[in-house]
């Protein structure tokens, strides 16, 4: 069952960033959301935003918790 669904992006002046989640607050905190993140985003931000070698290719990544399964597909452009 999908839990939550996001978009990632790495800015060169910001690093890797959260641009959209849904359901609000699920990967990273949000402003008056008070739920629990799903898994530390921080954690496997550099599996969600890979070297190029994982570019153009489906990823799969589980949390430390083996709890959830995070489904990628890295786009360099």
């Amino acid at each position: 069952m999908i839990e939550g669904i996001f978009f990632a992006r790495f800015l060169p002046q910001r690093g890797t960033k959260v641009i959209h989640q849904s359901p609000p607050g699920c990967i990273v905190p949000e402003p008056d959301v008070d739920k629990p993140r799903l898994f530390d985003f921080e954690k496997l931000a550099e599996y969600i935003i890979p070297r190029q070698a994982f570019c153009n290719r489906y990823v799969t990544v589980c949390d430390p918790e083996n709890k959830y399964r995070i489904l990628g597909h890295p786009v360099c452009i």
